[in-house]
């Protein structure tokens, strides 16, 4: 577990950080940095209300049966490590 405290987005600032205000949806422009949690940048996606981390976690080869394909406990701590410790929002979950 991380030592170091986790700054979460306040609730109350989710509006705000999307791009909503009362009673419309205000654009915002694209690549915009809303906030960092855990040095981690949080952008606009787009000129959308969709904000992401700057940094995603890849997960093509979970579960796999490939010799290097982690195992599910394994891919359970890497999944903790990134969301709940650093602060990622973006999972990658295609297919090969």
């Amino acid at each position: 577990s991380s030592s170091r405290q986790r700054q979460a987005i306040p609730p109350d600032n989710v509006e705000r950080l999307s791009g909503r205000t009362k009673g419309k949806n205000a654009q915002g422009a694209t690549n915009e940095v809303l906030g960092i949690i855990e040095g981690i940048r949080h952008k606009r996606m787009g000129s959308g209300d969709i904000v992401t981390s700057e940094i995603g976690l890849g997960t093509q080869r979970w579960g796999s049966s490939d010799f290097n394909g982690p195992d599910e406990k394994l891919c359970h701590e890497m999944l903790d490590y990134g969301i709940l410790e650093n602060g990622l929002s973006l999972i990658d979950t295609a297919e090969q």
